[in-house]
């Protein structure tokens, strides 16, 4: 039997007042967050759970990480507020937080991404990290959020950054859920899946830059709307589409075993080391469409190199080897179409340092 849940989502001005018609009134949430997220999103809240005649608890800081530890703690010190709800409000680390607290006690989640880096709030996983930064695997929930509001004013506000590093994740998600299906007989959910990835590079290659002006400008703009959409609705779409074997490859697992490199995560964003992902899977696959990415990629201000990673292949090479090697151990890597060895990763990532790209144009001219 196959089942696919899609996640509903609100966008637009006074989206937060949806709230009031997806819990009765009366109810009990508890708000878990990113510091601030709950800041910004704060005073809309409270006027939407004022109009909803909802009572808010917490707000509670989800702890930095999205960690069984966070979650378990979390779960303990919800279960004495008796919430009825929760709500996970911010980036997708502490939207993933809120899941597993939401699946500990039993209750409906809404998510209220205040940032667009991740399709984190209409998705039914958690990325769990270790407290370290490391990353540990994914936790799967039994169904995605009861529904997802997108305060698209807010995200205008917030850093182009993160816009930047969802547009990262929306592009993979089309380059390796296309790669990982090659050849495969696709059921009816996973080939709308693979269709529709195509109009998260698409949206992201067409309306990147100007959405990435959009942010920078604080504007609520089309392009903005058009990415952020784009980012979160339909790449998570997509993820829940797609047949788990297909929902990731190369890039996603060169992302993770970067994130073995101390301090690499702290100095870069999820959806950033997914774009350079993107070129090394690229490159080892599709070698002819190197040339072309890179540039584009450059122009939205990714990093597009080992180099702009702050990593040397020559003079951290034994580095560049453990992130590869930890890159291969992933589980995405097991469902590939054909069989790839640390040799081919090494020289899919030598051939992207070769190419010369770099954020300002080509470093050789």
């Amino acid at each position: 039997m196959q089942t696919t849940m899609l996640t509903p989502y609100t966008v637009g001005p006074d989206a937060m007042d949806i709230l009031g018609e997806l819990f009765p009134r009366g109810s009990r949430l508890l708000v878990i967050g990113g510091k601030t997220a709950l800041e910004k999103s704060g005073p809309a809240l409270a006027r939407a759970a004022e109009k909803g005649g909802l009572a808010l608890l917490g707000p509670l800081w989800y702890g930095g990480q999205c960690s069984r530890e966070n979650m378990e703690k979390l779960t303990a010190w919800g279960k004495e507020l008796e919430p009825q709800g929760v709500l996970g409000i911010g980036g997708g680390k502490a939207i993933d937080t809120a899941k597993g607290v939401a699946r500990n006690l039993g209750l409906p989640l809404v998510t209220v991404p205040t940032i667009a880096a991740t399709c984190a709030g209409v998705t039914r996983l958690s990325v769990v990290y270790q407290p370290d930064g490391a990353f540990e695997g994914f936790i799967f929930h039994p169904a995605p959020p009861l529904h997802c509001v997108i305060p698209l004013e807010i995200i205008a506000q917030a850093p182009a950054k993160y816009l930047r590093a969802g547009m990262g994740d929306a592009l993979a998600k089309h380059l390796e859920c296309t790669m990982a299906s090659r050849g495969g007989r696709l059921n009816h959910s996973s080939a709308m899946g693979v269709a529709l990835s195509a109009v998260c590079g698409e949206v992201t290659l067409s309306q990147g830059k100007a959405a990435l002006a959009d942010c920078a400008a604080g504007k609520a703009g089309p392009a903005l709307e058009q990415a952020v959409l784009g980012n979160i609705v339909t790449t998570g779409m997509v993820a829940s589409l797609v047949d788990e074997a297909y929902n990731g490859a190369v890039a996603h697992s060169v992302c993770y075993g970067l994130t073995a490199l101390p301090g690499l995560e702290e100095r870069h964003l999820h959806g950033d080391l997914v774009a350079y992902g993107t070129l090394v899977q690229t490159a080892l696959d599709q070698p002819e469409k190197l040339a072309s990415l890179g540039p584009a990629l450059a122009a939205m201000g990714f990093p597009v190199s080992l180099r702009e990673l702050g990593l040397d292949l020559g003079k951290d090479g034994t580095l560049v080897e453990t992130a590869l090697t930890a890159a291969l151990a992933g589980p995405d890597m097991e469902r590939l179409p054909y069989p790839v060895a640390l040799e081919d990763l090494s020289r899919a990532a030598a051939a992207v340092e070769a190419a010369g790209f770099s954020r300002g144009g080509y470093l050789n001219g």
